[in-house]
């Protein structure tokens, strides 16, 4: 599943394979990464970005909502179309194995999601940021990020080719949209209801796509239909938060409807303590020697963009940032740290 080639996870949600497939050819240049200028400053000098638990996201309470929509269109709305489809592939158990195997992989994907929330940049938005984030990041010394999108993705892919361990299948891995949407269950539940539909139905229609190759083992096809319905609870967002344009990285390991344990390898998680809390990090390298090609600072960065603050902090961020990032990469010009002048309430 890994790469995100759009034939690597077949069933993908319709509007999830049109984003698969677009931004890893020509949409979306850009990926912003908001953060503090602490934060800034530790994924530059430690030349690492750290994924967090999906149970700690600002939004949690979304993910909660997609797994009641999912059980209610899926399990619902939906159940005949889902009962003949399961049969068409010969899953055992039919609908009640299935909605028990839900029950276990579901909690187990929620604890064991690591998620790396990035935005879409775009060119307008170069030396100012977005208002919207500001007021999120900027209250005390914000900062952004601005990737250069392919070569970003050059090193989440490196990154999984390196440390995921190949089990039944490989554990889930995906650069994924966030849907936002009314606050209403009838926008909602029509989103999910059409998106499943068109789902289970492919599979109904084409039973020999989904029980040959890569489908050859048994259970394989329902087994991805349930990783796919625990996955996409991550795909929500009220329709308020748009502004924030967010697409998420996500790395999943979990146990499968045939008791195969799909895990990622222990040597890039770190336990550590984050605002008081501890908790279980994923740490991404973004330079190492381990990885095909090694990406300089010059490459990856378009731009850092340093928010609304007190002229004195906003110099001193700069000129420490110019200095480390220098000191590894001579190419890298200080022009490419800016200080947002963008008229904000702090």
């Amino acid at each position: 599943m890994s790469n995100n080639n759009e034939n690597d996870l077949p069933l993908l949600l319709p509007k999830v394979r049109d984003f698969v497939k677009n931004n890893y050819k020509n949409a979306d240049k850009y990926f912003a990464y908001y953060t503090t200028a602490d934060t800034a400053y530790k994924i530059i000098k430690n030349k690492e970005i750290w994924m967090r638990n999906s149970s700690l996201l600002n939004d949690y309470k979304e993910v909660k909502f997609g797994d009641e929509m999912v059980r209610r269109v899926l399990f619902d709305e939906l159940k005949d179309e889902l009962e003949n489809t399961l049969k068409s592939v010969e899953y055992d158990g039919g609908m009640e194995g299935f909605k028990d195997n839900y029950e276990r992989m579901e909690n187990d994907i929620l604890n064991n999601t690591f998620v790396l929330s990035l935005s879409r940049h775009s060119d307008e938005e170069d030396r100012l940021g977005r208002l919207s984030m500001w007021r999120e990041y900027g209250r005390k010394n914000g900062v952004v990020f601005v990737f250069e999108k392919s070569e970003l993705l050059s090193i989440l892919t490196n990154f999984s080719k390196v440390s995921l361990k190949n089990g039944y299948t490989a554990p889930f891995e995906l650069l994924m949209p966030v849907f936002y949407l009314k606050d209403d269950d009838f926008s909602k539940e029509h989103f999910f209801k059409k998106q499943y539909s068109a789902v289970l139905n492919d599979i109904r229609e084409n039973p020999s796509k989904y029980t040959s190759d890569e489908y050859s083992s048994p259970n394989a096809c329902g087994n991805e239909l349930l990783l796919l319905a625990c996955i996409s609870t991550m795909h929500f967002k009220h329709l308020g938060f748009s502004e924030e344009n967010e697409v998420r990285y996500i790395i999943a390991s979990y146990t499968d409807g045939l008791g195969y344990f799909h895990t990622v390898d222990d040597s890039v998680k770190h336990n550590i303590v984050i605002n008081g809390v501890p908790q279980t990090v994923y740490k991404v390298k973004l330079e190492d020697s381990c990885y095909e090609n090694r990406l300089k600072w010059s490459n990856l960065i378009k731009q850092i963009i340093i928010g609304p603050n007190n002229p004195e902090n906003a110099v001193s961020i700069k000129n420490t940032f110019f200095n480390l990032l220098s000191d590894d990469d001579s190419d890298f010009c200080k022009d490419k740290i800016v200080m947002s002048d963008i008229p904000v309430r702090l």
